[in-house]
């Protein structure tokens, strides 16, 4: 994905002046995770604070556009004391099978939900997550990314993040 990220923002960084040869590396410290030519997934080890932490790609289905399959990736944040953490990011389901694993392994999940009262179907609806979530899966779950703030009963989630908010892990 470096290559069309590369082209796509590629106008964008040539706006540095007196600057030659801009490229992501001049903006960000690029480390390549996910799965490599040879099949295996690479992951990146951080340091935040006195603790480490292991990222790791989880690929999800975004969605189908056109005939063309959209892929996303999440992200599973393991810290050293073993405290996981799973952005599954944009994925149609409440729980595909293919994260099943993730999902049940994982302390804390930000969740995508959808409030609109026309889905797009890019995201689980929150009457999905209130309806047919699993509900030791919901108890870990913050949820975002709405229109409007979800209606849902009293200790069903582990809360509804709002903008500003900020989290320290492990707890």
């Amino acid at each position: 994905m470096l290559k069309p990220l590369k082209q796509a923002v590629g106008p964008g960084l040539d706006t540095v002046q007196g600057v030659p040869n801009v490229t992501l590396e001049t903006y960000f410290d690029i480390h390549l995770i996910g799965k490599q030519e040879d099949g295996q997934t690479k992951s990146h080890l951080f340091q935040d604070g006195n603790g480490y932490w292991t990222m790791t790609p989880v690929f999800t289905m975004h969605v189908i556009s056109s005939s063309e399959e959209m892929a996303s990736y999440g992200i599973s944040f393991q810290h050293a004391e073993g405290y996981n953490i799973l952005m599954p990011t944009d994925t149609q389901h409440v729980m595909p099978s293919q994260l099943e694993l993730h999902y049940r392994r994982a302390d804390r999940i930000y969740m995508d939900c959808e409030t609109s009262k026309f889905p797009s179907g890019v995201h689980p609806p929150i009457s999905d997550l209130v309806n047919h979530m699993d509900p030791e899966i919901q108890r870990k779950c913050l949820l975002y990314h709405y229109e409007s703030y979800p209606e849902v009963p009293d200790g069903m989630f582990c809360g509804i993040l709002k903008t500003g908010d900020s989290h320290v892990y492990p707890p």
